[in-house]
C-alpha cells in the first residue's frame, strides 16, 4: 500500500472514530453515482476537461496491475490516441459518506476497450475516495482491480 493510500485509510478510520462515520443518506449517494458514470463517458470521448477538473492535484491511482499513477499520468491515459473505448458501465454503485469524505465502490464494465493495441475489455472493481471542496467533489485516490470472475 502507498503511502497516500494508507493515510486515506488513517484518515477515514479517524472521521470514524471521533464519530462523523455516517452512510450516504437516500440521494446524496446519486451525485457520486452519477459521477462515476459522467467519468465513463469522459473515457469513451477523452474529455480530458471534465476528468482535469473530477481528479484532485494531489489524485492517485492504483491500476489492475499494481502500479500507481498520478493526475497526469491519468489524464494522459484517458485522452490518448492509444485508447479506444465503446463504452464504460458502472453498476452496483455504493457510497459511503464520512462528513466531507466519501468511498464509492462498484464495478466498471469497459466493452470493447483497446489501448496500444491490447485489449482492456472487462470489469473493473473499483474504490474511490472523493473530498468535498471548493463546492464539489473531487477523487484524490483511486483503485481499478479487474475481476476474474
Amino acid at each position: 500500500m502507498s503511502l497516500a493510500n494508507k493515510v486515506i485509510t488513517v484518515l477515514v478510520g479517524l472521521f470514524c472514530l471521533i464519530g462523523t462515520c455516517i452512510a450516504a443518506q437516500p440521494g446524496e449517494g446519486e451525485e457520486l453515482c452519477r459521477l462515476e458514470n459522467e467519468a465513463g463517458k469522459a473515457y469513451v470521448a477523452h474529455d480530458r476537461k471534465f476528468l482535469d477538473s473530477l481528479f484532485a492535484e494531489e489524485f492517485i491511482h492504483t491500476n489492475y496491475r499494481g502500479g500507481t499513477v498520478d493526475k497526469a499520468a491519468e489524464l494522459d491515459f484517458f485522452s490518448s490516441s492509444k485508447l479506444t473505448m465503446k463504452s464504460a458501465v458502472v453498476d452496483n454503485c455504493k457510497v459511503h459518506k464520512y462528513g466531507h469524505v466519501a468511498v464509492v465502490t462498484g464495478t466498471n464494465t469497459w466493452i470493447e476497450t483497446i489501448y496500444n493495441g491490447v485489449d482492456l475489455s472487462g470489469v473493473y472493481r473499483f474504490t474511490r475516495v472523493y473530498v468535498w471542496r471548493q463546492r464539489r467533489w473531487q477523487i484524490v485516490a483511486s483503485h481499478f482491480s479487474k475481476s476474474i470472475s
